[in-house]
């Protein structure tokens, strides 16, 4: 039996790629995120555990965009996740 067979799946190439992420959905969901950031005045919109998730996947969500896009929402979002932690520590 080889590695392939052992694993399950073909490994010489010849499996199905993975499609990449359409930038159109990740910029519609980066977009939303940031709208929903700059509406908290008063209360975080989440929790600290969901604050958390959004710091550490937004990074590589934005990667699916072009460079500077990816940045520039990145840079907002940043501030925005900067602030709603004040709004999680009161």
């Amino acid at each position: 039996m080889t590695d392939q067979e052992q694993l399950g799946f073909p490994l010489d190439g010849m499996g199905k790629a993975v499609p990449a992420e359409s930038p159109h959905a990740v910029r519609l969901e980066l977009n939303a995120l940031l709208e929903q950031a700059k509406a908290a005045r008063d209360a975080a919109p989440w929790d600290l555990a969901t604050h958390r998730k959004h710091r550490a996947l937004v990074p590589e969500r934005a990667k699916a965009l072009p460079p500077e896009e990816a940045e520039f929402l990145r840079r907002q979002l940043v501030l925005e996740f900067d602030r709603i932690e004040l709004l999680l520590a009161a």
